[in-house]
């Protein structure tokens, strides 16, 4: 121990005595561990962070299919009939989000609220942190009005001054708060839920029949296995009565498979290849930081052969000089370690505003024993490594030679050259993978975000009206309250049109209706599924959507006149091979659905998400459609910031409704933005990855060839002072310098090439063999290499060789 202490302090006293080799050599180290801490706390929190229930292992997520919001559902039916005879749950619960309007405080405001079966907390293991869960009785249509509000609500809205059985107002009706939920509760969605309702099924959702005649209803399942029940037992449970419910129901349409997978697994499968894309990055960036380390360590131990030798002679073992040059490198990843922990820490604040919350489903980062595990590991790890590359100057060190031939001879080997080369090989491939990957996600990015939508999402706003069904219970009521709106705003200034619609880009219609055609358009036995949504007459124009053909809707196309729509051209591709529509009658439903017309086709557009292909779409007057309880407004403005005008909007609104909140206020850039959320946060982290690799790539080619360089003093000399041009001296450091820059792209050429194959579901339209891509990350790291070696070069040119020689 005492060994170690004197170890400890003397290596301490070597740095001191190298203040600008122990910072650099630090700060590499520690940017590669902090860059690597803060990474492994998002994994930690997304992928390896166990989920905040008692024995969470045991909950499973039920799926029967995915809607084009990628959100996975259940169909209420088949989950009344599973919860009755399955025994391999402890319990099975569900819920189905809606968001509200919240009466009372100085404005109204629309909030997300959940409603769940009345067992829906038990079978998470939550009780709540004030009053009590759900009764059975409180879970029926016609029930009591009960709900319980999370800790968040409870502090901002209520300021800790509501008592339980206090009534709070939700849309128009009255409802009970009895509850408060922990302060520490997540829901098993990432959701910003704040009120939670019972779910309270009916008779008209026990079987498919009946549900069918209201419009059959999604939700989401969550179950707890009984103990010592596995997945698989389940899952072949549920099959066996899911086949028998399709079996009682043959005339239904769509038999629905049970997908079960436990519930961490279902929250974490959409970020978890992007998480793991990000560890890898990170782990090849504190690998490009270590050889970088170590070529730092491995030129200090060349310079200190000589005082190595004497200190042998005089008696000093192999073991020993080891274990001092093993301490050094210690006592650098040590502080090396600490100054990464200061950079986690003040990252972290960083990480989580960048962090899409709503994406990775976490709003916090904290330490656990896992990450202070992980930072053990780095710091032994990187040790280790950076120790084997420095003592490579020292494995074949001979002392008689050493001291025989003098620390010039040694130092300027051409072993030793050749390993530093090595290293160097190494960082130029390792950079390459990272701004090959970093490369191909910008590229994917500005694809996805910026490419050809069809539209203009410039100086545009969009918000979000959900009026109550007790103020506008009948269609004649919401259409009055909304051309009265329209009205009004199309009157402020600033305002170049207004447009409602049922569903504002890019988010896709949910709701899908089978067609029939009249004559038909297509084969019928070819089943014909679009989606519809009701619209103002000026929603193309507010969008700059371009009209095909045929005629846009107009103020006369209303309640009691001939029932028109609009199609896109993806409906015309897929049902009618592009031949002529116009003028022909398609029904959406059942054949009580009524007839509507074709009047005009409209270019497709990104109305599926911006990932997704254009699906067919049928557009109805607002007037002429039936649910209108829920609208988008898109307002075109003249000024450059729509926010602006906010205010002004909610006067308007006011003034017709004093109650009527407007939620979802965003530029319609900003909804575009936010749905891309995770590739941009991939691809900001990444491309922070690519940036510091060049930076280390670029010091690592320069150190190397400044280093030989200077040991080529002699020779370079002798070379000028024979008659040697100074262009001829640079061009043979240069072309040194090339070859080992060549051999290090080409290899990280191969391994980006099969790396990128990982991003392949990362990426939308670019291929992981972009050659745009690769072709630009060759060129940035030639012209790196080719400067790295040029100014070594030139400055080695300018001693005068008589003042070298003199001195050798």
């Amino acid at each position: 121990m005492h060994g170690l202490q004197k170890d400890v302090r003397y290596g301490l006293r070597v740095l001191v005595r190298n203040p600008t080799f122990a910072a650099t050599a630090i700060f590499i180290v520690g940017l590669g561990i902090g860059v690597n801490l803060l990474v492994f706390s998002v994994i930690d929190a997304v992928l390896l962070r166990p989920l905040p229930y008692p024995s969470p292992n045991q909950l499973v997520w039920i799926s029967q299919g995915v809607s084009p919001t990628n959100r996975e559902y259940v169909l209420a039916p088949d989950f009344l009939a599973w919860r009755r005879q399955t025994q391999s749950f402890a319990r099975m619960a569900a819920f189905s989000e809606q968001s509200r309007n919240l009466k009372g405080g100085s404005e109204p405001q629309r909030i997300l609220t959940a409603q769940v079966s009345s067992d829906f907390f038990q079978m998470l293991g939550i009780h709540p942190f004030l009053g009590r869960d759900f009764l059975a009785e409180e879970d029926r249509p016609g029930g009591r009005k009960v709900a319980i509000i999370t800790h968040g609500l409870w502090l901002r809205q209520f300021g800790k001054g509501l008592a339980i059985e206090q009534t709070i107002k939700l849309d128009d009706e009255l409802v009970d708060v009895i509850g408060v939920l922990p302060k520490e509760f997540r829901f098993p969605e990432p959701l910003d839920v704040e009120i939670v309702t019972p779910l309270a099924l009916g008779a008209e959702q026990a079987s498919r029949e009946a549900s069918m005649q209201n419009g059959i209803m999604s939700i989401n399942v969550v179950a707890r296995l009984r103990p010592g029940v596995t997945v698989d037992r389940a899952q072949s449970e549920m099959d066996s009565i899911q086949q028998g419910i399709v079996q009682a129901y043959p005339t239904f349409q769509d038999g629905k498979q049970v997908m079960l997978v436990p519930l961490h697994e279902h929250l974490v499968a959409n970020v978890r290849r992007a998480t793991l894309v990000l560890l890898g990055a990170v782990f090849l960036l504190c690998l490009l930081s270590c050889l970088n380390v170590g070529s730092l360590l491995l030129a200090k131990t060349i310079a200190r052969r000589t005082e190595i030798a004497i200190r042998m002679g005089l008696g000093a073992s192999r073991i020993r000089i080891l274990r001092q040059l093993l301490t050094e490198n210690a006592v650098i990843t040590f502080l090396g370690c600490g100054f990464g922990i200061l950079i986690g820490f003040l990252g972290r604040r960083l990480l989580m505003w960048m962090l899409p919350k709503a994406v990775f489903g976490i709003d916090n980062i904290h330490g656990d024993p896992r990450i202070l595990g992980f930072l053990v590991v780095s710091f032994v790890v990187i040790t280790l490594l950076i120790s084997l590359i420095s003592v490579r100057a020292f494995a074949s060190n001979n002392v008689a030679d050493t001291l025989k031939a003098g620390a010039a001879s040694v130092i300027g080997s051409s072993g030793l050259r050749r390993i530093l080369r090595t290293i160097v090989v190494g960082e130029l491939a390792l950079a390459v993978v990272l701004l090959v990957g970093a490369g191909l996600l910008v590229r994917s990015f500005w694809a996805l975000r910026y490419g050809d939508m069809s539209y203009s999402p410039d100086r545009v706003l969009t918000l979000k009206i959900d009026l109550t069904a007790s103020r506008y219970s009948d269609h004649q009521r919401q259409s009055s309250f909304f051309e009265g709106l329209l009205e009004r705003l199309s009157a402020l200034p600033d305002v170049e049109s207004v447009a409602l619609c049922s569903s504002a880009p890019p988010i896709p219609v949910t709701a899908s209706f089978l067609v029939s055609s009249e004559p038909p358009v297509s084969s019928p036995a070819v089943p014909k599924m679009a989606k519809a949504q009701g619209v103002s007459p000026d929603y193309f124009r507010a969008l700059r959507i371009p009209l095909v053909e045929g005629e846009m809707f107009s103020d006369r196309d209303r309640e009691g006149t001939v029932m028109v729509a609009v199609v896109n051209r993806a409906f015309t591709r897929k049902y009618s091979q592009d031949e002529q529509v116009l003028g022909k009658r398609i029904r959406l439903g059942g054949s009580r659905a009524p007839w509507l017309k074709i009047i005009g086709v409209v270019e497709n557009f990104k109305n599926a998400g911006l990932a997704n292909e254009p699906e067919p779409e049928v557009y109805r007057p607002y007037r002429q459609f039936p649910f209108l309880g829920s609208v988008n407004f898109i307002i075109r403005t003249s000024t450059t910031n729509p926010l602006t005008l906010v205010p002004a909007i909610r006067q308007e609104t006011w003034a017709l409704d004093p109650e009527q909140p407007v939620a979802e206020v965003q530029t319609l850039n900003e909804r575009l933005t936010a749905s891309v959320a995770q590739p941009r946060f991939t691809m900001s982290l990444l491309i922070g990855f690519a940036l510091l690799a060049l930076i280390l790539a670029a010091a690592g080619v320069y150190g190397v060839m400044s280093y030989s360089s200077q040991q080529r003093n002699r020779e370079i000399a002798i070379r000028l002072a024979l008659g040697a041009e100074p262009n001829q001296v640079i061009w043979m450091i240069v072309r040194e310098g090339l070859l080992m820059s060549v051999l290090g792209l080409s290899i990280g050429l191969i391994s980006a090439f099969a790396a990128s194959r990982l991003l392949s579901s990362l990426l939308y339209g670019v291929t992981p063999s972009d050659p745009y891509t690769f072709i630009v990350t060759v060129t940035l790291l030639m012209f790196i290499a080719i400067v790295g070696c040029y100014l070594p070069a030139y400055r080695a040119t300018r001693v005068e060789a008589i003042e070298v020689l003199r001195y050798e």
